[in-house]
């Protein structure tokens, strides 16, 4: 899964992203609870540019078709700030994401939101985006990612 998933990623492999995206939402499918919202991890602007596309978008769209849930990939914004997070220690990374999201609107009701990403490498980026997201209105927020490169006793 590694390989595909640093094509998909940095290479932009249609193929591995589709290929990824049905195993994602297969194991998505067997969750207890079924979200009232799905919404993913947004990128810069530049490097959504850059890449053409967001991988963690496409992992949203096949996990709420899975789960029958709405979609909703402009939920957050990526405030101007925080550049990459590659090499910063997990407290670093945390200092730079404190304000890296914000939702778009007031969820009204108190949803379940189901937020999607990736690769988790400290959760600084799920837990500020899900700050955002409960911040807005929501009653919970659960995270689901693709890979992560913590040890499971770890996380």
């Amino acid at each position: 899964m590694g390989r595909s998933l640093l094509a998909f990623k940095y290479s932009g492999d249609r193929r591995a992203g589709r290929k990824l995206a049905r195993l994602f939402a297969s194991s998505i499918v067997r969750q207890p609870r079924i979200p009232d919202l799905v919404t993913a991890i947004p990128l810069s602007p530049g490097r959504l540019a850059k890449r053409g596309f967001n991988q963690s978008a496409w992992l949203a769209r096949a996990a709420a078709r899975a789960l029958q849930s709405p979609l909703d990939l402009g939920l957050l914004k990526r405030n101007a700030g925080p550049g990459a997070q590659v090499g910063l220690n997990a407290q670093l990374r945390l200092t730079n994401l404190r304000t890296a999201f914000c939702a778009r609107r007031r969820l009204e009701g108190g949803p379940r939101v189901l937020l999607i990403d990736d690769v988790m490498t400290t959760g600084a980026t799920l837990s500020a985006a899900a700050t955002a997201i409960l911040d807005a209105g929501a009653a919970q927020v659960d995270a689901a990612v693709l890979a992560s490169t913590q040890h499971p006793g770890q996380l």
